[in-house]
């Protein structure tokens, strides 16, 4: 039962280079991102942006999966989940947005993130995130990276802030400098 909420700070047992820094822990949102700004465990995780990426308003030092405008439910079959698979020096951080529930909408979308050990790679991988329904509270969507002060971020192309559908596609960066 989550929406619109930075929920869970997850423990790397291993650092990952983000911008030039290396982190050791990530916050996961509930709108299909994640954060190396641990203060933000516990904030909101706000689903109204309009701001392309890079820009200042945006959730800064964070890793935009399919970000946009989700809730989970405990009615229905909807999960965030995690898990950190492999061993040293090959691990990776998988989180799975799992058919969240578009605010507004009976369509539901599912994507993932992962954070790899030693090839420093972040790789999103949407399965499925439709249009959003006419009476969605909010339709922009955002896949891509953003540094600390919002100043430098990288996003395909088509996959910037807008109203988008994808299905089984998949994006890699790799965001060590």
């Amino acid at each position: 039962n989550t929406d619109d909420l930075f929920l869970k700070k997850v423990v790397l047992p291993f650092n990952f280079c983000f911008f030039g820094n290396n982190y050791n822990e990530v916050v996961i949102g509930s709108n299909g991102m994640i954060t190396f700004d641990s203060s933000q465990l516990g904030n909101i995780n706000y689903p109204n942006f309009k701001k392309t990426n890079p820009n200042e308003d945006l959730p800064k030092n964070a890793v935009f999966g399919a970000f946009q405008d989700l809730v989970f439910s405990k009615n229905d079959d909807s999960e965030i989940y995690y898990s950190i698979i492999g061993t040293a020096p090959c691990r990776k951080l998988v989180i799975n947005y799992y058919k969240g529930r578009m605010v507004g909408c009976d369509d539901t979308s599912t994507s993932q993130i992962v954070l790899s050990e030693g090839l420093n790679t972040i790789e999103v991988f949407v399965e499925e995130k439709p249009l959003p329904c006419p009476t969605a509270k909010f339709d922009e969507s955002l896949i891509g990276i953003i540094n600390a002060d919002g100043s430098l971020g990288y996003s395909p192309v088509s996959r910037n802030t807008g109203t988008w559908a994808a299905e089984k596609e998949a994006w890699k960066v790799s965001p060590s400098r």
